[in-house]
């Protein structure tokens, strides 16, 4: 679980870029909640613009795992 110590402090994390054509945004997302320890990430942003643009259809399973409580933000890095 969350370290008690840190209860007000919000979780943000990125979703790696594609490696591969079996690339699973909805398996990133549930392997960085099991490597955090953490039931939901306050914020769930793609790497990079980039990101999006090589799986624009994982823009879908981010929504559903917003519906679902494990993201409460969805977002870009730009930089």
């Amino acid at each position: 679980a969350w370290p008690a110590h840190l209860p007000c402090a919000r979780i943000v994390s990125k979703l790696r870029p594609p490696q591969n054509s079996g690339w699973d945004p909805e398996a990133e997302l549930a392997q960085t909640l099991a490597r955090l320890r953490a039931p939901k990430l306050y914020g769930y942003i793609y790497h990079d613009c980039e990101t999006y643009f090589q799986a624009p259809d994982s823009l879908q399973a981010l929504i559903a795992a917003k519906k679902e409580g494990q993201v409460e933000k969805i977002g870009f890095s730009v930089y």
